[in-house]
């Protein structure tokens, strides 16, 4: 999933902001679930790539275009096993 940004964040734009490297989908439903991710922007993206594990998906990726090859490698981004 390509988006803005070199990972999903939590804490977006804070002192306080760190990337979500490796999450478990849970974990990344965790963080969908409490409101982390800006509706209209990382969340229907985040909602995609849940979906995408919950229908048997074995990997999903977030990451901007100039990291995808680097992300598709397993090196960046925020990769979401099953």
């Amino acid at each position: 999933m390509l988006t803005d940004v070199e990972f999903a964040y939590v804490n977006y734009d804070t002192p306080d902001q760190r990337p979500l490297r490796r999450p478990s989908p849970e974990e990344l439903r965790a963080h969908l679930d409490a409101g982390e991710f800006v509706e209209g922007s990382l969340q229907p993206k985040i909602e995609a790539c849940l979906r995408f594990i919950d229908q048997g998906g074995e990997r999903a990726v977030v990451t901007a275009p100039e990291h995808l090859m680097d992300a598709l490698a397993g090196e960046t981004g925020t990769q979401v096993r099953a």
